[in-house]
């Protein structure tokens, strides 16, 4: 099986629970953020802010991987530009 054939499958890929593990990784992700801008807001310790980094990095790596395992396509969208719209004549 080739490289290309598990990145980009045919159709997307699904798991049981899917769609609850992006809302909790995703709200962990939030909650992550916002700890790390309150934080810096309010000038706390770096070490007070350790978790909420590893929470935002780590839900946020999370969240990709499982974007990759539905379908990589993703990562090679041509069609986006760096302002995040669709390019209809690029095609």
């Amino acid at each position: 099986m080739s490289i290309n054939r598990v990145l980009f499958p045919e159709g997307n890929r699904s798991f049981p629970g899917k769609r609850w593990m992006r809302i909790v990784l995703r709200s962990l992700h939030l909650c992550g953020a916002c700890g790390v801008v309150g934080g810096v807001f309010f000038d706390a310790p770096v070490a007070q802010l350790a978790y909420f980094y590893m929470a935002t990095m780590l839900s946020g790596l999370c969240l990709a991987l499982i974007d990759v395992f539905t379908n990589g396509i993703w990562l090679k969208r041509p069609e986006w530009n760096d302002a995040g719209r669709y390019r209809e004549n690029d095609r």
